[in-house]
């Protein structure tokens, strides 16, 4: 029994906060505040014990929104350029039948 309740005690710390978890609706915050109350549990804020921990940003992350960046500027130049020498698309006809 005593082993039950240590398990049971470990997965309380284990509370998702989301419109969905991975394969179910999550649910609603009152129905989380009303398993706190019948359990005794009462809830805290996060990093009330100690330091909230410091993200670092990915470099693959930072060099892909650069490049992405940098491709958006060329696109605008690029249509600044064909619209300023009038650039018109060319007309493409079809034939039905040959």
């Amino acid at each position: 029994m005593e082993a039950q309740a240590l398990c049971f005690m470990a997965g309380a710390s284990s509370i998702f906060a989301g419109d969905k978890l991975l394969t179910t609706p999550n649910p609603e915050f009152n129905e989380d505040q009303e398993m706190f109350k019948i359990l005794g549990l009462m809830p805290k804020q996060s990093f009330a014990d100690g330091e909230k921990p410091v993200s670092q940003p990915d470099p693959i992350i930072e060099a892909r929104k650069l490049k992405e960046a940098a491709r958006a500027e060329e696109l605008k130049i690029a249509r600044e350029n064909s619209q300023r020498e009038g650039f018109e698309p060319r007309k493409v006809t079809t034939v039905d039948a040959l």
